[in-house]
Formats: C-alpha cells, structure tokens, sequence
C-alpha cells in the first residue's frame, strides 16, 4: 500500500505539494488523470501511476496539453471524475478545447491542474491568468499559491 492511499487512522505524512493534490484526488473518487510532462506539473501524473493498478485509474501521458485535457473532459462526459495537469504554459496550448469545455460543460468531476514555476530558467515566462481568457463564463478558478498554503500555517506569519 503507497502512502498515497493509506487509510489507516492517525497516519501522517510528509509530502511534496504535487503529491497532495494526487492524495487529495484520490480521496475525492478521482477515475482518470492526464497530463503532459513538465516541471512543475510532472510529479501528479507520476504519483498516480504508482497506484494506478492499486485502484483501478486511468492514468495517461499525453502528446501535448490539448490532448490532455479532452482525455480528461472525455471521462468527465461520461460522468467519471477526472484530473488534467500541465505547466502554466500549456494553457495556451490547449486554450482552444478549453474554451469550448467551458460553454459546453462536464457531467462528472474535473478538475485542470496548472503549475506555475516562478523564476525558473528553463521556461520563458508567460502570463497566463485564465481569469481574463475565461471572463464572463461558468467557470470557477482557485488560485493559490504555493507560498500562501505553507505560510497558511505558520504561526509566525499570521
């Protein structure tokens, strides 16, 4: 058993942010996830491989981000619970489908997962704020930042 999906009562772990989103999905029922690889985003798809069999997940690397994101769309038409990661720039790449998802809908759970690597050298940096591409549609948009969710509970910062 990975202690991704341990259940066992009292149990704590240290995890990276990226594995307690997976822990997080897992709990919620998640069914399929996909992704494309890039750093920041790549240890989600890679940890739910690891339990992939363990419960029976669909988990995919894609050919790029906007195949990504309609295998997870596609799960979500058809009422499974679905996760899609990428970096922050393959928003852009998958923005088309994206927009198209947004005045369509999904019937099962879906959650896009996008990571921003701020100050990273081997990405140039782009501004990729879905609230302005999305504006004025039935979308809801939880933006947090790393930084914020440490500091959350830290007593000497509050």
């Amino acid at each position: 058993m990975s202690y991704l999906t341990d259940t066992k009562e009292g149990a704590s772990y240290l995890v990276m942010g990226n594995e307690a989103i997976v822990r997080g999905a897992l709990e919620a029922g998640v069914n399929v996830a996909s992704g494309y690889p890039g750093t920041p985003s790549s240890e989600i798809i890679e940890s739910f491989s690891k339990v992939a069999g363990e419960r029976n997940l669909y988990v995919e690397w894609s050919v790029n981000e906007k195949v990504a994101l309609e295998v997870a769309a596609a799960a979500s038409f058809a009422q499974l619970r679905a996760l899609c990661a990428m970096k922050q720039n393959g928003v852009n790449v998958a923005s088309d489908f994206l927009l198209h998802l947004v005045g369509s809908g999904t019937r099962g759970g879906f959650v896009l997962v996008t990571c921003d690597d701020p100050g990273a050298l081997s990405v140039k940096g782009l501004d990729t704020d879905l609230t302005g591409l999305l504006g004025g549609q039935d979308f809801h948009i939880l933006l947090q930042e790393g930084e914020d969710l440490f500091h959350h509970h830290d007593p000497v910062r509050r």
